[in-house]
């Protein structure tokens, strides 16, 4: 090795263990979790095609068993059946630090009673606090769910990353996420965003509807759509309670070059309920109990948010009052919903200047989270990862031919393009979903191959914005390593009959003492001591029909392990 690239190496070796961590802020698929329940297949189905939507690597999955599934659980089976098993995986998956945004699929419970940690607590709910919190607003609270402190999470100030607007008024400057912020000086501070893909059953959505929504959404990132974020102004209470936030949040939004409105019962043909007449709808903020939004004659823009301050518009053991999910299902790309009374206090409610975040570059989940002081009651439902107004960097990652595979430890640059006006603080360096290292934009990165299996990989390079919100922009690379003697191979089988319960699958193996076949990092099957030839039958019992990734991953005698090319199977669809 040239003295000149060893130098480099070592520099960049030491600046990444100064650095320690990728940068806490800005959200990509990378720091994203997605948790889907075993018990429930569309779970997984839903899970697996957004993570193919976003590029979530598939070590991101977190495949829960013995989801409680009724919609409403006691937050004792929400932290001991969830929210614990969420956490093991973290820790074995060496993604505790890492996480900052957990995804839950479909399949879950939107709802949390937490009236045993009131009891425990001895103290008596009173209004504007109900005894029903959301999915959502307690894993984004989870360090004071697990503390059993309910006076915590049900402070409608236990928002640390809420950003209030400056004693004179306007509307406060938007930053990415960053797990504990500015000031934090306890674990008690930190933080996960929380989003749930949709919630399918009674007065919810359907898989493929969802499905669609989620399309729409992902598909819209980074095209800066134009249109007009519309501000419902009405004389329901409903709306009247963010209405003084209104003129603040136009102006806000028109200085960024974007149309903004408030729209006034009355004024011309508009009703103060939902936006009529417009094509280019960016954004909702209405206050009102029912609507039918294919009634009002307008249609969203791509990447739109909207929502409705309201009692139950995510409280589905109710038909009363129009679902937030009416809005995704319509063309948006996120929304949020109380799961249980909230007495139209609006610190449980997004401000309206969420629109301003969110047009500014913000994530989705950034955006809500940075709006809502109190969110235990909200459930945010929809993409969080939508990000139709950021700006994304250019990289051209450069590297040793990927035509062979790399060993031993490699150095790697990148061109990186920032958008006009912009710069790179950083640079970071993630392989099949892990962090790897991390440097100023003017270094080369080193990758010591010998710390991960054998064979196939996604390596992904992140550029980090130095700005407030510090946009991440990603490139992947597919690449192969080799340090070891083993090798697995599979030979992808046919499509199984639809009447089977296993597919059977073959391959070959050299020099392995164990193998198992996966899908991410949950074990489907396991052989150990296998031949040189080998077969092993799957069990496809509660898996979702249709495309499934896998591969197999073998142990090596000398203890490394080695990973086979991915490969498909397909499930059939039950009779």
């Amino acid at each position: 090795m040239r003295s000149t690239l060893r130098t480099a190496i070592l520099a960049t070796v030491a600046m990444a263990a100064l650095l320690g961590a990728p940068l806490r802020a800005g959200q990509s698929p990378e720091t994203t979790i997605v948790v889907a329940a075993a018990n429930v297949p569309d779970s997984l189905r839903v899970a697996l095609a957004w993570c193919r939507m976003r590029g979530v690597p598939l070590t991101n999955l977190a495949i829960l068993d013995d989801v409680p599934t009724a919609p409403v659980v006691p937050i004792d089976a929400f932290r001991d059946r969830i929210l614990a098993p969420l956490d093991a995986w973290l820790d074995a998956e060496g993604m505790a630090e890492r996480a900052d945004l957990i995804v839950w699929s479909i399949g879950f419970p939107y709802g949390i009673d937490f009236a045993s940690d009131v009891a425990a607590a001895g103290f008596e709910l009173r209004p504007p606090l109900s005894p029903i919190a959301s999915l959502t607003g307690l894993t984004f609270l989870a360090d004071a769910v697990r503390a059993r402190d309910p006076r915590r999470y049900l402070d409608l100030r236990a928002n640390g990353l809420f950003r209030a607007p400056a004693p004179t008024g306007g509307v406060p400057d938007s930053v990415g996420f960053r797990r504990a912020p500015a000031g934090a000086a306890t674990p008690a501070d930190r933080y996960r965003l929380s989003a749930m893909l949709g919630y399918v059953g009674p007065h919810g959505s359907t898989v493929d509807a969802v499905l669609a929504y989620l399309a729409r959404a992902a598909a819209a990132d980074g095209t800066r759509p134009s249109g007009t974020f519309c501000f419902m102004a009405n004389d329901d209470v409903r709306a009247a309670t963010r209405a003084p936030m209104f003129d603040r949040t136009v102006a806000a939004l028109r200085a960024l070059g974007l149309g903004a409105e408030v729209l006034t019962k009355g004024t011309g043909d508009q009703d103060g309920v939902l936006p009529r007449g417009r094509t280019d709808v960016l954004g909702v903020c209405a206050g009102i109990a029912s609507f039918d939004w294919s009634t009002c004659g307008s249609t969203f823009a791509p990447g739109a948010l909207a929502e409705h301050l309201t009692s139950f518009g995510a409280h589905f053991g109710t038909a009363g009052q129009t679902k937030c999910v009416k809005f995704l299902e319509a063309g948006a790309a996120g929304t949020c919903g109380t799961v249980a009374e909230p007495y139209a206090v609006p610190h449980k409610f997004p401000a309206p200047w969420m629109h301003v975040h969110y047009a500014r570059g913000c994530a989705f989940a950034e955006a809500l989270y940075q709006s809502v002081a109190g969110p235990y009651q909200l459930l945010v439902l929809g993409d969080p990862l939508a990000r139709p107004f950021a700006r994304f960097a250019t990289i051209d990652p450069r590297a040793p031919s990927t035509r062979r595979s790399w060993q031993g430890t490699v150095a790697m640059h990148s061109a990186i393009r920032a958008p006009d006006g912009a710069t790179i603080a950083a640079v970071e360096l993630w392989v099949d979903g892990r962090f790897v290292a991390t440097s100023p934009p003017d270094q080369e990165l080193a990758f010591d191959t010998t710390a991960c299996d054998d064979g196939p990989h996604e390596l992904r390079v992140v550029a980090v914005e130095d700005s407030a919100i510090a946009t991440r922009s990603v490139a992947t690379l597919p690449i192969s390593t080799r340090n070891g003697d083993a090798a697995v191979r599979v030979t992808v089988p046919r499509n199984a009959p639809p009447a089977a319960d296993h597919i059977a699958l073959r391959g070959s193996a050299r020099n392995c003492t164990r193998l198992e076949i996966r899908l991410g990092t949950r074990v489907l099957a396991t052989l150990d001591r296998p031949r040189t030839a080998w077969s092993v039958e799957l069990s496809i019992a509660g898996l979702p029909p249709g495309p499934l990734p896998l591969h197999a991953r073998g142990i090596g005698r000398d203890g490394r392990g080695v990973r086979s090319e991915p490969f498909e199977i397909v499930v059939p669809a039950p009779r």
